[in-house]
C-alpha cells in the first residue's frame, strides 16, 4: 500500500498539486465499518486531480481491494463502481 501512495503522491507533484492531507478515519459503507485513508487536497483555479485519482485507482485497486471509488469535487460527491473504471 505504501509504495501506491508514493506513486499517488509522486504524480500529484508532478502535476503541480504540492500540498494534500492524509487522515486515517473510520468509515461506514454499506452497513460495513472499515479503516479509511481520506485524502484531501485544495485546489485553485481549473486545476482538477480527479483524472490522476482515477487512473491510479484503477491501476491500484488490485490492491486496494475497492468496490468502489468516491470522491468529492466543488461540493459534489461521485461515487464510481470498480467495474465501470
Amino acid at each position: 500500500m505504501e509504495d501506491a501512495l508514493d506513486e499517488l503522491i509522486s504524480h500529484f507533484h508532478q502535476n503541480g498539486f504540492d500540498s494534500l492531507y492524509m487522515s486515517e478515519v473510520k468509515s461506514f459503507y454499506k452497513s460495513r465499518e472499515y479503516e479509511e485513508l481520506l485524502i484531501i487536497l485544495f485546489t485553485s483555479g481549473d486545476d482538477f486531480p480527479e483524472e490522476i485519482f482515477r487512473e491510479w485507482f484503477a491501476k491500484s485497486n488490485h490492491v486496494l481491494g475497492q468496490e468502489a471509488f468516491a470522491y468529492e469535487c466543488n461540493g459534489k460527491m461521485y461515487i464510481q463502481e470498480c467495474d465501470k473504471l
